[in-house]
């Protein structure tokens, strides 16, 4: 004779089971599609400007090292940096968004190697930009400058746009520069700036994003459709179970 009591212990421990594995796989695959799925031609990002310094400065084309095309340039407090995706290259075997840049006097096409470069969104050889593609923070442990004393990288979470969300905080100390960059973990969209380089200062927060930040309660939601799809599941397998034991 069937123990139906035992038998539906089971079949709640599968449940569990099964809620767990689907909503892992529904998460994997969201976060492995992370580049180039979310970044479309069209999509624009724009960054309140807190504090810059004075005067002028050079815009230069580090990816093709023409520095005979320089553009004198300069921003002022309170000013946007406005940038809007074209399309992506690939500098140094690792790939960068493309685009239009606005910032104070100076509208450019370019792409986030030459933003990163220019604006000290960096620290050399390493170059985040604007939207930072990398697939993995923890691999850049392993690289220059992250294996030395000098730089570091943190998790945190923080709340911009009214959206509690997952940040990676990139952060690099030395005589002639001192930069610390803050990144959404998952699409790598730069959320704030407080960097230095020499004469040039430049402090920044995301204001706007066409992209939605993915929220830390993003997680619960695909928990909630794993274990949705599981239970569905779970409830034809019962149904199956319990016609056999009737008859």
């Amino acid at each position: 004779m069937i123990n139906i009591n035992n038998k539906k212990t089971t079949l709640v421990s599968i449940l569990v089971i099964m809620c767990i594995i689907t909503t892992l796989s529904i998460q994997a695959n969201t976060v492995s599609g992370r580049f180039p799925v979310e970044f479309y031609p069209g999509e624009n990002f724009s960054w309140k400007i807190d504090n810059i310094s004075a005067g002028t400065n050079q815009w230069i084309n580090w990816s093709s090292m023409n520095f005979s095309s320089a553009i004198d340039w300069y921003a002022n407090n309170s000013d946007s940096l406005q940038f809007t995706v074209e399309d992506y290259v690939e500098i140094e075997n690792k790939n960068f968004l493309r685009g239009s840049m606005s910032m104070g006097n100076l509208s450019v096409s370019t792409n986030d190697y030459n933003i990163g470069t220019n604006l000290i969104l960096s620290a050399y050889p390493w170059v985040g930009g604007l939207v930072s593609l990398e697939e993995d923070w923890e691999t850049l442990k392993t690289e220059t400058p992250f294996d030395t004393a000098a730089a570091t990288i943190q998790y945190d979470q923080k709340i911009v746009l009214g959206v509690e969300i997952n940040t990676v905080t990139l952060s690099y100390n030395e005589s002639f520069q001192q930069t610390e960059v803050v990144y959404e973990e998952v699409t790598g969209i730069l959320i704030s700036t407080n960097t230095t380089f020499g004469l040039f200062h430049l402090e920044m927060h995301l204001l706007s994003s066409s992209i939605p930040l993915p929220a830390l309660t993003s997680n619960t939601s695909l928990l909630g459709l794993g274990c949705f799809i599981t239970t569905g599941i779970f409830l034809v397998i019962n149904q199956k179970i319990r016609s056999r034991v009737e008859h």
